[in-house]
């Protein structure tokens, strides 16, 4: 469960592959939020801080 005020991302992946997520305001520019490494078929993101009236939107796809 996430903290209160947070927002939990759980990935479905691939072992061995490196993920990169993004973060978005407006769904067209998009920044860097993490890189992570699956180990195994799922990435768990620390819990990321909710703003009221402020909408985002999250991405993540293989590095190449």
């Amino acid at each position: 469960t996430p903290a209160p005020g947070s927002l939990r991302l759980e990935l479905e992946t691939f072992p061995g592959q490196r993920y990169v997520t993004y973060e978005s305001a407006d769904l067209r520019s998009w920044l860097p939020l993490s890189t992570n490494l699956s180990l195994t078929n799922w990435i768990r993101l620390p819990d990321l801080p909710v703003q009221e009236g402020s909408p985002r939107f999250y991405r993540s796809m293989i590095q190449q």
